[in-house]
């Protein structure tokens, strides 16, 4: 005898899971031409390998130094922990008040809310703590191919993060 289990789902999107962009901060210490331009070579490089074509602005999304548009880099951080490389940047006194965790129980628009508020309280410690970090973010869901992922981390000394 087999079970049929039918599962009512929201939309055909909750039956794909597989979809996420990336963002990935780096501490690299070199400039923002810099990082495009291996970036770029690197993409080159893989399309070779893999014999498929990959356009670099179909790829890669905004690539920016975090302390040039700290509120874009800050609103990022608001969902997704700190990443270790900028949160050994921060003051004892920001360490010391932990960000609040994602509580979905409590609701999203709570646990922001609450982030909202630590991000206020520490923002002036977390911009200096920002400075020098160039983010790279994907242009749309799974569009830098995985194969990528580590050179990007080791090269640019990138911590990466799962956007769901």
């Amino acid at each position: 005898m087999k079970n049929l289990i039918l599962i009512n789902n929201h939309s055909f999107v909750d039956v794909i899971t597989n979809s996420s962009s990336e963002l990935f901060i780096c501490n690299t210490g070199k400039s923002i031409e810099f990082v495009k331009e291996i970036l770029a070579e690197m993409l080159q490089t893989y399309s070779k390998a893999t014999g498929k074509e990959y356009i670099f602005d179909h790829v890669f999304g905004d690539i920016y130094l975090a302390e040039e548009k700290a509120d874009q880099a800050l609103k990022l951080l608001i969902e997704w922990d700190i990443p270790w490389n900028i949160h050994n940047k921060l003051s004892e006194e920001t360490t010391k008040d932990p960000i609040p965790e994602m509580d979905y129980s409590e609701g999203y628009e709570v646990s922001v809310e609450k982030r909202n508020a630590w991000i206020a309280r520490h923002r002036e410690d977390l911009e200096n703590a920002l400075k020098g970090f160039i983010f790279i973010e994907s242009w749309s869901d799974n569009s830098i191919p995985y194969g990528l992922f580590s050179m990007i981390e080791d090269i640019f000394n990138a911590d990466r993060k799962h956007m769901g």
